[in-house]
C-alpha cells in the first residue's frame, strides 16, 4: 500500500470497551472508551451504544485523516451483521472476528496466533492455540456456572467473607468494613441484600481490588480468596497445556485482565504454571486490549 494506512482493535467486556487506532508501523495514534459491553450481560442496545461511544472518541482523538482499513474486533455482538455494518461504516474499514485470547497474546507483546493466553477482568476464560491450527478454551461459563479466579468471582467471595463474620460463621476480616466504605453501605442483613439485589454485575467486580489489598496486608480471609483465585486461574492454564503441548515445549502465556494487575497474584498463577510447564514464556500485558488487538490484527494484514 503506497499511502500510510491505519488498523483498529475493539475489545468489550464485562466492565467498559476499548476502541484502539494504530498505524501501519504499530504506533498507537487514538484510543476511545465505552460503558460495559458483554452481550451475555448487556442489551443489545447498550451493547451498541458502548461501541459507538469507543469508536466516536477514538475517531476524535485520531484526527480526520486517519483511514481505517481493517478493524479487529472481540465482539460476539459483531457477528451481528447490522452490528458489523455499524463497525465498518463508523471506522471505515473492514471488520475481522478475534477472540479475546488474541487480543490478549498481542496484549503481551505476542504477534502469533500460538500459545495459550489467560483472561482474568469481570469474568474469566483461557484460550490456547498451536501452529497447526488447532485452538481449544477453558473456563468462560459465565458468572452462575464459573468465571472462577475473575473480578467478579474474588468479589462475590470477599462478600460472602463479610457476611460470615456479621453471622459469626466466619472469621473477623477487614473485607465487611471495606466493603460498606466501597459500596457505602452500612454493615447488616436488610442492607447487604437490599443493596446487592440490584448491583450490576460489574459494579460488584469492581471491589475485587478491595479484595487484593486485604491480601496484601495480611488479611487471613482475603489471602484464602485471592489464593484459591490463582489456583483456580492456573489450572484453566495447565488445562489448557496437558491437551495442547507436551511437558518440555516452549509456548507462551499471556496472563491478561485487571485480576493480573495485583502483581503477587500474576506472580502465584506464573509459579504455579512453571511448576508443570517450566519452559512457558509466562508474561503480563505491556497493552492495552485494544491496542494489542489492533497491533495483533495488523501483523495478521500483514502475515497473510
Amino acid at each position: 500500500m503506497a499511502d500510510k494506512y491505519y488498523v483498529a482493535g475493539i475489545d468489550g467486556g464485562g466492565s467498559k470497551t476499548e476502541c484502539a487506532i494504530v498505524d501501519q508501523d504499530g504506533l498507537c495514534v487514538a484510543i476511545g472508551l465505552g460503558g460495559p459491553s458483554n452481550i451475555f450481560y448487556a442489551d443489545i442496545s447498550n451493547v451498541i451504544e458502548s461501541l459507538d461511544t469507543a469508536m466516536a472518541s477514538a475517531i476524535e482523538n485520531a484526527g480526520e485523516h486517519v483511514k481505517v482499513v481493517l478493524t479487529g474486533c472481540t465482539h460476539r455482538a459483531a457477528r451481528i451483521p447490522e452490528v458489523k455494518a455499524r463497525i465498518s461504516e463508523r471506522l471505515g474499514g473492514d471488520v475481522r472476528l478475534y477472540t479475546e485470547g488474541e487480543a490478549a497474546l498481542g496484549s503481551a507483546g505476542f504477534s502469533e496466533r500460538f500459545g495459550i493466553a489467560l483472561i482474568a477482568g469481570t469474568g474469566s476464560s483461557a484460550f490456547g492455540f498451536t501452529r497447526d491450527g488447532k485452538r481449544c478454551r477453558a473456563g468462560g461459563w459465565g458468572m452462575l456456572l464459573g468465571d472462577e479466579g475473575s473480578a467478579y468471582d474474588i468479589a462475590v467471595s470477599g462478600l460472602r467473607s463479610a457476611t460470615r463474620m456479621m453471622d459469626g460463621r466466619g472469621p473477623k476480616t477487614v473485607i465487611l468494613d471495606r466493603a460498606c466504605e466501597h459500596f457505602c453501605i452500612s454493615p447488616g442483613f436488610e442492607s447487604f441484600v437490599q443493596f446487592f439485589k440490584g448491583t450490576p454485575r460489574d459494579k460488584i467486580a469492581s471491589f475485587a481490588p478491595m479484595v487484593t489489598a486485604a491480601a496484601r496486608e495480611g488479611d487471613t480471609a482475603a489471602e484464602t480468596i485471592v489464593s484459591n483465585a490463582a489456583r483456580d486461574l492456573a489450572e484453566c492454564v495447565i488445562a489448557l497445556a496437558r491437551k495442547l503441548f507436551s511437558q518440555d515445549d516452549e509456548f507462551p502465556v499471556a496472563l491478561h485482565g485487571g485480576v493480573m494487575r495485583d502483581s503477587r497474584t500474576a506472580e502465584c498463577i506464573t509459579e504455579l504454571i512453571k511448576e508443570r510447564y517450566p519452559n512457558a514464556d509466562v508474561r503480563t500485558p505491556i497493552y492495552s486490549p485494544g491496542v494489542g488487538l489492533a497491533l495483533f490484527t495488523l501483523n495478521d494484514m500483514v502475515g497473510g
